[in-house]
């Protein structure tokens, strides 16, 4: 069962994506894609899309030439909202 957050909270998770090669053991500074998810399913589903997008732009010759990959990792936290103040009467 999906978890709904609680009153005054908003699940946001964040898509952080690395572009590696495995012949130099390496990857590039990850990317943090700008937009944030309201759960882990949206997350994960925009990681593989992302990904696929990434290699099909970077192509068959360079991906085997380097061996390219594309990992991403889908990180949930909690924004607290504020609590909203009574207005005061004048």
């Amino acid at each position: 069962m999906e978890k709904i957050p609680g009153p005054g909270k908003i699940m946001d998770v964040v898509l952080i994506l690395y572009m590696c090669s495995a012949i130099q053991k390496t990857c590039l500074d990850p990317y943090i894609w700008p937009d944030r998810f309201y759960d882990q399913y949206g997350c994960m589903i925009a990681g593989y899309e992302e990904s696929g997008k990434k290699i099909a732009e970077i192509g068959r010759k360079e991906v085997n030439k380097h061996d390219i990959y594309i990992k991403f990792e889908c990180h949930p936290y909690k924004i607290s909202l504020p609590r909203t103040q009574p207005k005061l009467e004048s």
